[in-house]
């Protein structure tokens, strides 16, 4: 095998082992949320941000969402990442907007296990979404490895 193949062998190990990470995280804060939907809206109404008529029918439908999202990625289908990188950039501004506030929430990512209500906690858990957002956008795109050469024919 030569150097060329062996990089992109290990960026399709490492797209793999992103895949199950990320869509494995997403799939367990869905599972963890969808057994305590009332903890969940609790949660979402102390971001202070959606008004109480859409509280709970979020709360109902984010922890199924999370599940298919991160089952699509760690599949492999494209759209996963998408869906992940959208839900997670629509988390990472609920929390800039709690941190920009001066609210610490306890945001029920993981059934009420996250970093603990604080800002510091919430600014923890912005870096940690930042981060998810970073890698499945990087999946959706296909940014992962070296490009492939043009060849024109």
């Amino acid at each position: 095998m030569n150097p060329r193949e062996r990089t992109a062998a290990l960026y399709r190990w490492a797209e793999l082992a992103i895949r199950l990470v990320v869509g494995g995280v997403f799939v367990y804060a869905g599972a963890v949320k969808i057994t305590n939907p009332l903890q969940l809206a609790d949660s979402i109404w102390s971001f202070q941000i959606l008004p109480r008529p859409l509280v709970t029918p979020l709360a109902l439908a984010l922890p199924p969402f999370e599940i298919l999202a991160g089952a699509m990625l760690v599949a492999g289908w494209r759209v996963g990442a998408l869906a992940v990188a959208v839900a997670t950039a629509i988390f990472s501004a609920a929390f800039a907007s709690t941190l920009a506030r001066g609210i610490a929430v306890d945001c029920g990512c993981f059934g009420g296990a996250g970093a603990p209500a604080t800002l510091a906690g919430n600014l923890l858990e912005l870096a940690r979404d930042l981060a998810i957002l970073a890698a499945a956008a990087a999946l959706y795109v296909g940014r992962l490895g070296p490009r492939k050469e043009r060849r024109d024919a």
